[in-house]
């Protein structure tokens, strides 16, 4: 049901998962379907819904070999209700030698941005970067890393991560704010060519967009 990709279909997944955790006796499919119940209510963009399951597991199961799926999704669900302490808190559970690892060092490096707390935003986001894969993944961590020292007035390795972050692919939403932050970091270092060229490159982009929607 589940792959079915529509609420109905969703709906009859948690509803198939809700029975096995109420029917099964020793846990051993309780655990998984905890998890993907989590999934299905985040989708459904049930946060607080999808928190308590994983909560439910992390609480259970202890030992579970879903733990580290389920603070993933209680991290995510606790951001998407903005409430970053928890989220935080959550992302950082999430070990090192887990395969959700860069992918939680990412998201709290966003959280912690979001709060301001811009020397942990570095730090967290410098420990996951090393585990960094796929370009999007990539690219997301120098951007980040690029506003983290930025804030803390390392304007010129500001300016190197947002370089970086341009190698890689993004949306002409995302180049434009990649832009922007290096625009004003090299402003900072003094470096006003590439400061201008930045400028220049946002100035022509939002030209070429209001003409193309007149």
């Amino acid at each position: 049901y589940q792959s079915l990709g529509t609420d109905m279909g969703a709906q009859r997944a948690q509803a198939e998962y809700e029975t096995v955790i109420r029917e099964d006796q020793d846990g051993n499919y309780t655990q998984r379907s905890l998890v993907q119940l989590a999934e299905i209510l985040f989708e459904r963009q049930q946060y607080g819904a999808a928190a308590a399951r994983a909560e439910q597991l992390l609480d259970s199961y202890p030992g579970s070999d879903y733990i580290d799926e389920a603070y993933m999704r209680l991290a995510l669900s606790r951001q998407a209700e903005n409430d970053l302490a928890r989220a935080g808190e959550a992302f950082l559970k999430i070990p090192a030698t887990s395969p959700y690892f860069a992918r939680a060092r990412l998201g709290a490096g966003h959280v912690f941005l979001a709060q301001r707390k811009f020397a942990t935003a570095s730090r967290v986001l410098e420990e996951g970067f090393v585990q960094a894969k796929d370009d999007a993944q990539i690219g997301g961590y120098h951007y980040l890393l690029g506003q983290a020292y930025s804030n803390q007035a390392t304007y010129q390795r500001a300016v190197e991560h947002y370089t970086k972050a341009l190698d890689f692919p993004a949306s002409q939403e995302l180049e434009q704010a990649i832009r922007l932050g290096r625009a004003s970091a090299a402003f900072a270092v003094e470096n006003y060519t590439l400061g201008q060229e930045d400028l220049r490159w946002i100035v022509n982009n939002v030209k070429d967009r209001l003409a193309g929607r007149g």
